[in-house]
């Protein structure tokens, strides 16, 4: 009897089309999607065309998933990523990390770009995901119910989360590889708490003291609902931020969105360090 999940479904035709079977799955955030060029391509398809997939219209994110090798280990890869402040539900945002799942993939690499909350960091730095503190206000799961749609607001799955996950989504032995990678290269890296918030909207001063003041030490738009995703279908998470605007609530200057693409942009080769030392772990 055939599996009858829209993912795995999805996966499926993928997989004809295309015959390599991902080892690791990758998402490229906010001007980061220039790390794909690191991937030999085999195949690649714009969101639009992929049944399930929504097309995105956040700045710096092209919208297409790659499936290639990335130093030779089998990866699918996801050049930008979708919003709840782009008009999509749950279910839409965290569809793409199940395909990626279904087709395979048993780590999840998340990258984003975030506005620096703690006061020692500075642009260009990056932060791997220890926790997060989800602002998004919507409850997230990763069950399926009779009829085969996500459940992903209930409070049984809230209940089923806690016990599966545990005290973190954030696989500690990924942590440990990337912040030994860091290291060997020099890489202003820390480690901390990211905020998910809504958005589109950057944060005011009296945001950014009240999230300090709740042990935030980087925020963004996203991330938060694919990595819960992805560790209750059993896969590795490593998140990691880069930060692409500082706290200093004593300037006046806007943050403007090329402004953070650039910084992002900027950080690419660090970020792709990391991300190809993890990805480079034998399997677990």
């Amino acid at each position: 009897m055939s599996d009858g999940r829209p993912e795995q479904q999805l996966a499926n035709d993928i997989l004809r089309e295309c015959n390599l079977q991902p080892r690791v799955a990758i998402v490229l955030g906010s001007g980061l999607s220039g790390l794909a060029s690191e991937i030999d391509t085999l195949c690649s398809w714009n969101f639009a065309d992929l049944k399930g997939f929504a097309p995105t219209t956040a700045m710096g994110h092209l919208g297409r998933l790659i499936l290639g090798r990335l130093n030779g280990v089998p990866v699918v890869a996801l050049q930008g990523r979708l919003h709840l402040y782009e008009g999509h539900d749950l279910s839409t945002i965290v569809f793409p990390v199940r395909v990626m799942r279904a087709m395979g993939a048993e780590r999840l690499i998340l990258s984003n770009a975030a506005g620096g909350i703690n006061p020692q960091f500075r642009v260009g730095d990056l932060m791997l995901l220890r926790s997060h503190l989800n602002l998004l206000f919507r409850r997230i799961g990763w069950g399926f119910s009779n009829s085969g749609i996500a459940n992903l607001g209930n409070g049984r799955g809230s209940m089923e989360m806690s016990s599966a996950l545990g005290t973190s989504v954030y696989d500690k032995g990924l942590l440990n590889e990337a912040d030994r990678e860091a290291h060997r290269l020099q890489l202003r890296v820390w480690s901390g708490t990211y905020a998910a918030v809504i958005g589109p909207n950057y944060e005011t001063r009296s945001e950014y003291r009240m999230l300090r003041g709740w042990g935030v030490d980087a925020v963004g738009m996203s991330t938060v609902p694919e990595a819960v995703v992805g560790a209750g279908l059993g896969m590795q998470v490593l998140g990691i931020s880069v930060v692409t605007n500082e706290y200093r609530p004593q300037l006046t200057a806007a943050v403007v969105g090329d402004d953070v693409l650039h910084a992002a942009a900027q950080a690419e080769p660090q970020v792709l360090a990391i991300v190809r030392a993890v990805t480079s772990l034998p399997a677990s």
